[in-house]
């Protein structure tokens, strides 16, 4: 099935029983639960063909988040067939339904927290959990093959306090992200499961015929208990006419502001901004390596953590003679810009090398190790605190020249020490700084809707065409010949 930009459905009706058909009724199943017939397929030339084609049949006064359709097929014999029940999705599962808490059919599920996969078994829902919600990190998703076209996705999904104080912070949400874009709907409402509450990705583009959709936390999270029900995936249209540089931009815009910045407002891009939510476990809070590839790595919890606090992690290790370790994670979902990273770091004095950097994978004009790279190499100090620095116990923060990260490039930041000698290194709280965006980003303002342009505006899209208020999807128009982003 197919929604149509104009509300209408299209029907693919697979029928083996061809000439042997006496009628074809597409059936609706509303609120109300009962089945209804919705179309008829009276063409009976159209019998002949196994695969048949229903199209823009109405769809006024449905809900496509809750609505179910079925086929029931008559042959000449009298025989009745019905198919099974089906909906707009394109998911696997999409209701989560599971025989185990520890997998569920149709979708890959990724944690570092204490609990299951699931609330139960059964017809159930994903949840994550931890009594330490600053600890946690989760990705569950699904891999889609479908057409080329816009998408909407929307699910019931939620993040709770559980008995802590303040409000979500936004680190959980839905998430969509094709070849070269993420797309991602932010949850700040403190609620626990509440199917009356929907959060939806409105336009996802598709060129690739490839889509992963899911849940995730993307930064630190404070609330810690989250999860989502009746995951909902639809074609809403095609890629005729739709302005590809335009649809990036405007995804971009969302996933720009979610980048905290000083003296930051709604009025505009300010930089730098602050990008580290796009970093997994920047800070090794679970003595885990979730999120990494790690080699020759250790942790530590004592008073010599950076910030003095007996209970922070951090990777560490000694070694009695030369070694090397690594530790590096690509990070394939950032918007186009330039990005430098960071951390804290702390050594034995003249006998191992620590080097940051921030890359971007082989190509052909590189076809081995790093196409382009930014790196600081520091030399420890011990023990001692380092000139200048703020930190005690030698850490010092170190940070790489800025990286241009074009849209759809992994960036891959390492991690990389080499110890002459027998050596000691220390490194924890690794951080990513956005300090430039694309031209066609700069001087673009972000509208609220609260400041709704007036109906005697002339709006007009990037390609030229004008448009009208309030008939305005989320994205960047060209107003009083400026770019204005409209939420």
């Amino acid at each position: 099935m197919l929604q149509n930009d104009n509300g209408t459905i299209n029907f693919t009706i697979i029928n083996p029983n061809t000439d042997l058909t006496a009628s074809i009724v597409i059936e609706h199943m509303g609120e109300e639960g009962i089945w209804t017939p919705l179309v008829e397929v009276k063409e009976r030339y159209k019998y002949d063909d196994e695969t048949i084609n229903v199209k823009n049949v109405k769809s006024e006064g449905m809900n496509f988040d809750t609505d179910r359709f079925r086929v029931t097929v008559t042959t000449l014999l009298g025989k009745t067939i019905s198919s099974g029940n089906s909906d707009l999705s394109l998911l696997k599962n999409p209701d989560i339904n599971a025989t185990s808490k520890s997998s569920v059919e149709g979708w890959t599920c990724s944690k570092d927290a204490a609990n299951g996969y699931t609330k139960s078994t059964g017809d159930t829902y994903l949840e994550v959990w931890d009594a330490d919600a600053s600890k946690m990190n989760f990705n569950y998703y699904q891999d889609v093959s479908l057409d080329n076209g816009i998408y909407r996705l929307s699910a019931n999904v939620f993040n709770y306090i559980d008995g802590q104080i303040g409000e979500p912070n936004g680190a959980v949400g839905l998430y969509a992200q094709t070849g070269n874009q993420l797309y991602f709907a932010p949850v700040t409402d403190n609620d626990s499961l509440n199917i009356e509450k929907v959060t939806t990705i409105e336009r996802i583009m598709v060129t690739d015929g490839k889509v992963r959709v899911g849940i995730r936390n993307l930064g630190t999270m404070n609330a810690r208990w989250a999860g989502a029900d009746n995951f909902l995936l639809v074609r809403t249209g095609t890629l005729e006419d739709v302005d590809t540089a335009y649809e990036h931009t405007a995804a971009d815009m969302l996933l720009y502001k979610l980048m905290p910045a000083e003296n930051d407002t709604t009025d505009a891009i300010t930089l730098p901004r602050d990008a580290t939510r796009f970093i997994v476990n920047p800070d090794a809070n679970r003595q885990t390596n979730f999120g990494w590839t790690a080699s020759n790595v250790e942790f530590k919890t004592d008073a010599e953590a950076y910030d003095g606090v007996a209970t922070n992690t951090y990777w560490n290790i000694w070694n009695g003679g030369a070694y090397t370790s690594t530790i590096s994670q690509t990070i394939d979902c950032l918007p186009e810009g330039d990005y430098s990273v960071s951390a804290i770091v702390r050594g034995s004095k003249d006998a191992a090398s620590i080097q940051l950097r921030i890359g971007t994978p082989p190509s052909d004009d590189a076809p081995t190790g790093l196409n382009n790279t930014r790196t600081v190499i520091f030399n420890g100090n011990g023990a001692n605190q380092y000139p200048g620095s703020p930190y005690p116990q030698g850490w010092q923060l170190i940070e790489t020249e800025p990286l241009h990260i074009p849209r759809g490039t992994p960036a891959i930041i390492t991690l990389f020490v080499e110890a002459y000698s027998s050596a000691w290194w220390s490194a924890d709280h690794f951080g990513l700084k956005l300090v430039a965006v694309p031209e066609d980003v700069v001087g673009i303002k972000a509208l609220q809707t609260t400041k709704a342009p007036s109906t005697s505006d002339a709006i007009y899209d990037l390609s030229g065409r004008r448009v009208f208020y309030p008939a305005l999807k989320s994205g960047i128009y060209i107003i009083g010949g400026k770019k204005v982003y409209i939420k």
